[in-house]
């Protein structure tokens, strides 16, 4: 932006118009502009143009808010963070807590802050677990009762956990097969941001899109994500997806597969089937696949288009909707979050009070940043 306003705006200089040689007058500086002159129609077209990207670039990227189809700018990088704060909130961590002020500062999908969410909403989660008939998570809220029956009815919270997903937000051109967090088992599945006005190399900014199976007929296509970290717990997954044709193709639909039922993870190349390759299944463009219990932080998600099909995927929904029965979760608190807690040091950085960093430690107060391997950062301060 700065180079185009130098080429086309010019050069600026403040002069002195008053007399060098009368050495009593008072100083007259005047503001004086040296511009290209853009007679030539071509070279005005090309500098408009130009121009015109430029405005374009901000006005797709500085989005605000909650991410919805076809979302350009930050809206859509930042929608994996944004749910992982409200997570932490909705599981009553402080908002001044390391965690949720160090994701308000990113403006986009940092990997690293994202597992410091997911590391918080575990602990926060088996904490509360482990406390048995104390918890408090899923407890049941009464209603008052209704003016004129007198009955009470009960709803039970469940929270968002979609941060633990790599939704297909690209930041990539159209048609790219390099989607973030999803593995092609099968077909020529890519990113797609709708049926018009198509991201392409030039616009240089994140966008919601779905994952594309292809415009003609084809032998069918598997994409999938795996997941390994997820708190033990009952879950619901929403997934969103769309079919030109009508009815849909056979074994186009979304599915999931955990490690406790024995599935056939599918082999790369080999063709899908639903009785073996998942545990459950939907159909529906906005399906939900409920009741999917995980014990051991493993899910796999995944989206199945059948030959033929002009299918796309366009968001997946991870809902926790309860605790897995029978499982310890005074144990797994006990065990496995007291060994993340000691995680090892994967960084060390070091700050003045300033905030400018320094290669070693110099007199004085020096502030003390740690990136652990769980992704969480603890700072301290120490003097020297």
């Amino acid at each position: 932006m700065k180079a185009a306003a130098d080429k086309y705006h010019g050069t600026s200089e403040w002069r002195n118009l008053a007399d060098p040689e009368d050495l009593e007058a008072e100083p007259n500086w005047q503001l004086f502009y040296d511009f290209d002159q853009l007679t030539d129609n071509e070279a005005l077209a090309a500098a408009i143009a130009e121009l015109n990207a430029i405005n374009n670039g901000p006005a797709q990227m500085f989005t605000v808010g909650k991410s919805v189809t076809n979302t350009k700018g930050y809206a859509a990088l930042y929608e994996r963070t944004r749910r992982g704060i409200e997570l932490l909130k909705a599981l009553g961590v402080a908002e001044d807590a390391d965690e949720i002020v160090r994701a308000k500062a990113e403006l986009g999908d940092n990997d690293e802050v994202n597992a410091s969410i997911m590391h918080r909403a575990e602990v926060e989660i088996l904490a509360d677990l482990a406390k048995g008939e104390e918890s408090v998570l899923f407890k049941g809220v009464e209603s008052e009762p209704d003016e004129t029956t007198g009955e009470v009815t009960t709803t039970y919270p469940s929270y968002d956990m979609s941060v633990f997903v790599k939704n297909p937000n690209l930041y990539s051109p159209s048609k790219s097969t390099e989607v973030p967090g999803w593995t092609n088992i099968k077909g020529n599945i890519y990113g797609w941001n709708g049926w018009s006005n198509s991201h392409t190399a030039s616009t240089a900014y994140p966008e919601d899109v779905n994952l594309h199976a292809g415009w003609h007929p084809n032998g069918g296509a598997v994409v999938e994500q795996t997941i390994t970290n997820l708190p033990a717990g009952v879950y619901t997954i929403k997934m969103k997806s769309a079919d030109n044709n009508n009815p849909r193709s056979e074994n186009t639909l979304g599915y999931v597969r955990t490690t406790a039922n024995g599935k056939t993870p599918l082999a790369d190349g080999a063709s899908f089937d639903k009785t073996v390759n998942c545990d459950a299944y939907t159909d529906a463009n906005e399906g939900s696949i409920e009741n999917i219990t995980v014990t051991d932080g493993n899910l796999t998600i995944g989206f199945s288009y059948g030959s033929g099909s002009q299918a796309w995927l366009e968001s997946v929904e991870l809902i926790m909707t309860g605790k897995a029965a029978d499982y310890d979760y005074a144990a797994a608190y006990a065990t496995g979050i007291d060994g993340k807690k000691a995680s090892k040091v994967r960084s060390i950085e070091l700050y003045d009070v300033n905030g400018r960093r320094m290669t070693t430690a110099r007199k004085g107060l020096v502030i003390v940043k740690k990136t652990m391997a769980d992704g969480t950062v603890k700072t301290s301060k120490i003097v020297k």
